[in-house]
């Protein structure tokens, strides 16, 4: 017969809980533990694409601190300047977008919008900085490119007040040129020698170098990345998918 208590009527007899310890309890007795309620699983947040919805915020978040920032220009605190216009107007961008944005999503999800607007903007000024190189140096460049004697002549004769007709740009090319074969051919010999010593002599030293060399390997393009590494050059260390070293055998 089995020693397991069947309680018939629930509201006349009460069931000790399974994971109250003070209670002693009859040998032989079998008690039903008391189950957690279940946590509703949360829904996934996108953080991959814009969605509709974050493009309304931004707009009006930045037309918002455009405003903002204009009316704090013209009628309350003596300002001028474009720059302090635009730092100001980004600052209240994004207090405007994080107000808004918290209208439909936890604090979680308020930080994490914040996060990607901090990193898109730091991209966008780097890329706006870029162009602006480029196009400044192509801009004051271009009247010097379209002469034969910029290609084909060094500053030997030339001088900073001379035209452009004079001079040219033949020393710095043939001085890339000999800084670029000496690179390689210190480079070639000691990544040759790094890739024959990580294949053939692994130990505790070969894992540090073999941690450098994929280190380096992340930089492009590579063949910089083979000129300024240290011995272990990352251009000649190849080896296929799921290679792993011999180990040495002992006499």
């Amino acid at each position: 017969m089995s020693d397991t208590t069947i309680v018939s009527d629930p509201t006349l007899v009460s069931i000790p809980d399974a994971n109250d310890t003070s209670t002693p309890r009859a040998a032989g007795r079998t008690f039903l533990p008391i189950r957690e309620p279940e946590v509703a699983a949360q829904p996934t947040r996108s953080i991959g694409r814009l969605r509709r919805e974050d493009a309304f915020r931004m707009l009006g978040a930045a037309a918002a601190g455009i405003a903002a920032t204009a009316w704090l220009f013209t009628q309350v605190a003596p300002l001028s300047g474009v720059l302090p216009f635009i730092l100001i107007s980004y600052l209240f961008f994004v207090v405007f977008y994080a107000i808004l944005v918290r209208f439909d999503e936890s604090v979680v999800g308020v930080k994490d919008k914040l996060a990607t607007v901090f990193f898109n903007s730091v991209a966008v000024v780097l890329l706006l900085a870029l162009v602006d190189i480029v196009v400044f140096t192509v801009i004051k460049g271009l009247p010097a490119i379209i002469h034969l004697n910029f290609w084909t002549e060094d500053l030997t004769r030339g001088g900073p007040l001379d035209p452009l007709t004079v001079g040219g740009m033949l020393h710095a090319v043939v001085g890339t040129l000999i800084m670029i074969t000496i690179a390689l051919v210190i480079a070639i010999p000691l990544g040759l020698l790094c890739a024959v010593f990580l294949a053939e002599f692994p130990g505790p030293f070969s894992r540090v170098v073999r941690t450098v060399v994929e280190a380096m390997t992340a930089l492009r393009p590579s063949s910089a990345a083979c000129s300024s590494s240290p011995p272990g050059s990352c251009c000649w260390e190849t080896r296929p998918r799921g290679w792993r070293p011999r180990s040495r055998s002992r006499s």
